[in-house]
């Protein structure tokens, strides 16, 4: 489809839903260059205009905030957890009346299905963030677009997926576990159908860059102009690897179903933050603020959430704004690192915990020396034992297992025991996203009397 012609229908799709979309993107794109000083108090108005609101309208949060001041006792305001909103969404409406709002579920991080509601107001800066972010790179409402991402399970879903594709102007490859043979179809598919970009999970993006890379085709006849990952973490060895196959800038882009677009990545690597959509706490385990370059617990607050307000909402993720401004001249805030969810928690014999994260750079520094590791996945299936899952190529197991031995004998003692399990493909998630750390133990329990440590 045309790009001019697929804007088109996106513009009478969007009115017909009442989003404003484009009426929004005028509004961002112009509050990007305000200066810093001028969007914390654009911030600050939307975020004071958000808590009268509720306090003098949803009954759910006047019992919540009872004996606060939410505008002067912001930072103390009590958390809102998944737990509870998965509880609660429902109370959590404003008016039970309101019109135009829809019921949006997310598979959770642990499987268990998690539902609220959202209006079109919250949709339609959702997108408008979107697009801004895509404008950056010279990527206009309309072009076409492939998906690495999957479709629904029901067939009701799937039509109203299939139907939405075609107005948006992409195509899609449908399985999350991809084998040869869906991948080489998907390869051809953005030969013959020239989009502009490719857009999808970051594993399942690196998984087809490798898969090029082992079939011997040229990742850069496909002519992409960039590729954007979300909905996990892109770490830097797969990054690296997905540019060289492509040759094209991969972009990160953070964001979460419950909150939106919380960042997009600039041309000269910033992490921008919707700071006019979005307000972005960073905060200690005792919920204290904590200084920008330290990481932390990420608060997130829809400034545009009246009907189904979302506040101080805990979303589950580890990350830290960014000390230095970005010379690309937009003016929002910026996050520094995105590092993972604080879940994902590695609990030693001795009753120490380590972020999940130091399995990244184990693996990291193999790939930076040897390459070749195409999957992976680490279990703790007890306090003194860790399962290392990989799928590998041309490296060799005992240079494998020789070197994650030593990282884990020096990282967490001798005590700690080691379990290699190999496979050909290691499984997704029902939400498409391959988690590369799980835990059978009750974190929480050792959380309470240890610190947490990183690399």
């Amino acid at each position: 489809m045309h790009p001019f012609i697929a804007k088109y229908l996106f513009y009478c799709l969007e009115f017909l839903r009442r989003e404003n979309v484009f009426s929004f993107l005028k509004e961002l794109e112009k509050n990007q260059y305000l200066s810093k000083s001028e969007i914390s108090v654009l911030q600050k108005e939307k975020l004071n205009k958000l808590l009268k609101s509720v306090m003098s309208e949803n009954s759910y949060y006047k019992r919540k905030y009872r004996g606060y001041d939410p505008i002067v006792d912001f930072a103390s305001l009590p958390i809102l957890t998944k737990e509870e909103l998965r509880e609660n969404y429902k109370a959590l409406v404003t008016n039970k009346n309101q019109k135009y709002m829809d019921m949006v579920e997310t598979s959770g991080s642990t499987g268990i299905p998690l539902q609220f509601y959202r209006d079109r107001v919250i949709f339609g800066y959702t997108l408008a963030s979107l697009y801004r972010g895509h404008r950056w790179w010279g990527i206009d409402i309309g072009s076409k677009e492939a998906m690495l991402w999957g479709v629904p399970v029901s067939y009701k879903n799937r039509l109203k997926v299939k139907l939405k594709d075609i107005v948006l102007n992409r195509f899609r490859e449908r399985a999350y576990n991809v084998n040869v043979d869906t991948l080489l179809d998907f390869y051809k598919k953005i030969q013959r159908k020239r989009p502009v970009y490719l857009f999808g999970y970051s594993s399942m993006v690196y998984e087809f860059a490798i898969f090029v890379e082992q079939m011997g085709l040229i990742g850069q006849d496909l002519y992409l102009k960039n590729i954007i990952c979300t909905a996990e973490k892109i770490n830097s060895f797969q990054k690296k690897k997905i540019e060289d196959i492509f040759g094209c800038k991969v972009i990160s882009e953070y964001g979460a179903t419950e909150a939106g677009i919380l960042s997009f990545e600039c041309p000269m690597g910033c992490n921008h933050i919707s700071d006019d959509c979005v307000y972005v706490e960073i905060v200690d385990e005792k919920n204290n603020p904590v200084p920008d370059g330290k990481e932390g617990r990420v608060l997130v607050t829809v400034l545009h959430s009246f009907s189904s307000p979302i506040i101080r909402y805990d979303l589950g993720d580890i990350a830290c704004k960014s000390t230095v401004n970005c010379s690309c001249g937009i003016n929002l805030s910026s996050l520094e690192k995105i590092i993972g969810r604080t879940s994902d928690v590695v609990v030693t014999p001795h009753g120490q915990t380590y972020h999940s994260i130091v399995f990244y750079y184990f693996i990291k520094d193999f790939m930076e020396k040897h390459g070749g590791i195409k999957q992976f996945k680490v279990r703790q299936v007890a306090i003194d034992k860790l399962e290392f899952h990989f799928v590998i190529d041309h490296s060799s197991k005992k240079k494998i297992e020789l070197y994650i031995k030593k990282q884990v004998l020096d990282k967490f003692g001798s005590d700690m025991k080691v379990a290699f399990i190999y496979h050909d493909y290691i499984s997704r998630e029902r939400s498409g996203k391959l988690r590369d750390f799980e835990t059978v133990l009750d974190v929480a329990l050792y959380k309470t009397n240890c610190s947490l440590k990183g690399n």
